[in-house]
């Protein structure tokens, strides 16, 4: 894989994780009331628990084809430049998974824009935060793990091509003469005579 499959990879990422936590969020607020009467969601969360599995799916490919590029620095280069493509990918993520959810619970399409969860300009602004979130958040996150990969790849070559040893412990040299720091031998060399001893009368 080149980069631009690499970056691919990245944007289905954060766009799947950023559809995957905006897009409850948006449910939830709706049904609180807090956008008016207006029917803006299914009332059904079934589609967040897949949408998150394929991510982090996603994220083990994005991974493993950086890995096969050894491609150095933070990921993906120049990430941000990345955001007009997530943003367009997580709103379709968001309108797939809307659709089939509705599709199975209900069997037909509930409506023109029940899929944003939302007020057309509150559903994109908030999918916009969690976009800009998603990638800060995933770029740090995959950098991380890319780099500590690496250093456990190299520790695992480091020790397969260690030489082996001959399994037998290691015999330490043994002086023939004592250290000079040692106190019995600074005791031998002192040249004078010792305190004369006393006996019981």
């Amino acid at each position: 894989m080149g980069r631009r499959a690499t970056a691919a990879w990245f944007c289905l990422v954060a766009a799947l994780t950023a559809a995957s936590c905006a897009d409850p969020l948006l449910e939830a607020a709706s049904n609180a009331g807090l956008f008016g009467r207006g029917t803006f969601t299914d009332n059904s969360n079934a589609d967040v628990g897949p949408a998150l599995a394929i991510a982090l799916c996603f994220a083990i490919v994005y991974l493993a084809s950086r890995l096969r590029e050894g491609a150095p620095g933070s990921v993906p280069t120049r990430a941000w430049r990345l955001f007009p493509a997530i943003f367009l990918a997580q709103i379709a993520t968001v309108y797939v998974m809307e659709s089939c959810e509705q599709l199975a619970i209900y069997g037909h399409l509930l409506g023109p824009a029940i899929w944003l969860g939302a007020p057309v300009a509150i559903a994109l602004g908030v999918h916009a935060l969690f976009g800009v979130l998603a990638l800060a958040g995933l770029a740090a996150l995959l950098d991380a793990i890319y780099g500590s990969t690496i250093r456990l790849i190299r520790h695992l070559r480091i020790l397969a091509t260690r030489p082996r040893g001959t399994g037998r412990p290691a015999r330490l040299p043994i002086a023939s003469t004592p250290p000079r720091t040692h106190a019995w031998y600074a005791l031998t060399r002192l040249g004078e005579r010792a305190p004369p001893s006393y006996e019981a009368a």
